[in-house]
């Protein structure tokens, strides 16, 4: 047995994947599906904290502004 071999079968032992290459497959693939979702998540939470800074800032210069007049 190849070292690549006893590497893939002691990994099925740890997953609960050992010689079930289909489950193996869909578990990789709803994995990365939940990294991707994590990923597209994350971006919306930075993009929505993005808008409100932009709104506070706005907020922030028409204050100095009307302060100044």
């Amino acid at each position: 047995m190849t070292d690549k071999q006893q590497f893939q079968e002691w990994l099925g032992r740890q997953t609960g994947f050992l010689h079930e290459p289909t489950a193996w497959t869909a578990w990789l693939a709803a994995t990365h599906a939940e990294r991707e979702r994590n990923r597209l998540e994350m971006k919306g939470i930075i993009n929505t904290l993005a808008t409100h800074a932009n709104h506070l800032s706005n907020l922030a210069n028409n204050l100095i502004r009307q302060h100044d007049k």
